[in-house]
């Protein structure tokens, strides 16, 4: 899959829309970038010529083509421009194209961030703890400000968690997944005994390789932001804290904490047991996914990859499970 001439002259068509002095458009070096497990993405750039001289620009275009697509389209933008305005840098978003046909294909054009992610910098002390601190202030923001949607209320933090628990019940209930049993009855035991704390929105693959350093001043810009949803911000942290662990080692995740307490002005509570709830949800996704006659929703994630290229991805999610909670969950041992 590339971009289609159609889908050019779209894009085209909103450049001139947007700025009527242009005389001459160009769109080179169109290539599919690494990743978008969910939906193609792809880079190109742009020489746009005027009476005035003529500007070079880089450029990212993220395919929605999954069911909802306009209205995931129109999310992502809607939350990435916020939370921009929030203190949490994004990059500069330069238009959306929509087509209202069924089942429907959007597509959000963005600035390309010229530079590494933090994953790969030499130097990661101080862009984790930029990371961590960036994450506090998502994390604090009165999140309706940023997406209400329409399903969700502003609910309490105790509400949220037993909904949450009583959704993976259910769910494990109606796979008929015993091996589950274990490990529910350790999240039954280690619910938090606090009063209700308020939600916040989560990023929901908020990590190190999802955070861009530009090269020609080190800002930091963090990017997909397709998961993104309200509830408790340990969740989010759970899920941080173990894929720095992993791309970069105990000892950044250890400063990448600290860092986050700081920005957060308060101590972390109970975050084994929102490790645990987080990282047992995505193996019951991942049982969900091993069922016969079940269709896996991500484009680039097979049965046979989960047996081969993406099992990484799994048993270091289940490894960390394991640790906590001391439970063994057959259906993955098997993996």
């Amino acid at each position: 899959m590339s971009l289609s001439k159609e889908l050019i002259q779209r894009i085209e068509g909103e450049f001139r829309k947007r700025d009527a002095g242009i005389s001459a458009l160009e769109i080179t070096d169109i290539v599919e970038i690494t990743g978008g497990w969910e939906s193609p993405i792809y880079s190109f750039r742009s020489k746009i010529n005027k009476a005035s001289g003529s500007v070079e620009q880089g450029h990212v275009i993220r395919f929605y083509e999954v069911d909802g697509a306009i209205a995931q389209a129109r999310k992502d933008f809607q939350i990435m421009t916020r939370v921009n305005q929030f203190g949490v840098p994004t990059p500069t978003l330069e238009f959306l194209i929509l087509d209202e046909d069924e089942p429907g294909e959007a597509y959000l054009l963005m600035e390309k961030i010229e530079g590494p992610t933090v994953a790969q910098v030499a130097q990661k002390e101080e862009p984790i703890k930029r990371l961590a601190a960036y994450q506090a202030v998502l994390h604090k923001i009165d999140w309706p400000e940023i997406w209400m949607p329409e399903d969700v209320h502003k609910q309490a933090g105790t509400d949220y968690v037993q909904t949450r628990m009583e959704k993976l019940k259910g769910e494990i209930s109606q796979l008929e997944l015993p091996d589950f049993d274990c490990v529910l009855a350790w999240l039954e035991e280690h619910v938090p005994v606090e009063g209700s704390v308020e939600l916040s929105l989560l990023h929901n693959d908020y990590h190190p390789e999802n955070a861009l350093l530009r090269d020609e001043d080190g800002a930091m810009f963090i990017i997909d932001w397709t998961f993104a949803e309200p509830g408790d911000a340990r969740m989010d942290l759970a899920w941080s804290l173990l894929q720095v662990s992993l791309m970069l080692g105990a000892d950044a995740k250890g400063e990448y904490l600290r860092a986050y307490e700081e920005a957060l002005g308060q101590s972390v509570k109970d975050l084994a047991f929102f490790e645990a709830l987080k990282f047992t949800e995505r193996m019951l996704t991942i049982a969900q996914w091993l069922q016969p006659d079940f269709e896996i929703p991500i484009r680039k994630i097979s049965k046979e990859a989960l047996q081969g290229s993406y099992k990484v991805h799994v048993t270091n999610v289940y490894a960390r499970l394991k640790e906590l909670t001391g439970c063994e969950i057959a259906l993955i041992e098997t993996l």
